[in-house]
C-alpha cells in the first residue's frame, strides 16, 4: 500500500466527481487515483490538498501522455492529514524542469523557465 499527499483537486463540470492528484510519500511520484473520487467521498472524509490517501495504486498496462501518472485502485482510504513540514517537502517544486517540453513533451511547445 502506497500512500500519497494530496496536492491538487479539480472539479468537473460534472459536479459528481473531483480530479485529484497526490505525490507518494516514498517514493515522489506523481500519483492520479483513477476512477476518480466523487465529490461526495471527499466531502464526507474532509479530503483537501494536505490530505493522506493510502492505496494499493496500480499503473495500468498502457498509459499515453499526458495522463503518465493515472493508477488505479480498488479501495482508498482517508488517513487524515499531514504535517506542514510533509506538505512543504511534497510540493511540486520538486518536478519543475527547464522548459514546458520538459514536462509535456508532446507539446512541441518551446517556453523555458529558469530554475
Amino acid at each position: 500500500m502506497s500512500k500519497i499527499i494530496v496536492t491538487d483537486l479539480t472539479r468537473f463540470r460534472n459536479a459528481d466527481h473531483v480530479c485529484l492528484a497526490g505525490l507518494d510519500q516514498a517514493t515522489g511520484e506523481l500519483i492520479r487515483p483513477m476512477p476518480y473520487l466523487t465529490t461526495k467521498f471527499c466531502r464526507t472524509n474532509g479530503v483537501l490538498p494536505g490530505s493522506v490517501l493510502e492505496a494499493n495504486f496500480k499503473k495500468p498496462a498502457k498509459l499515453e501522455a499526458p495522463h503518465v501518472e493515472d493508477r488505479s485502485y480498488k479501495e482508498i482510504l482517508v488517513r487524515g492529514a499531514c504535517t506542514a513540514k510533509e506538505f512543504r517537502q511534497a510540493d511540486l517544486p520538486a518536478f519543475f524542469g527547464p522548459s514546458v517540453t520538459w514536462g509535456w513533451p508532446s507539446s512541441g511547445a518551446v517556453v523555458t523557465t529558469s530554475v
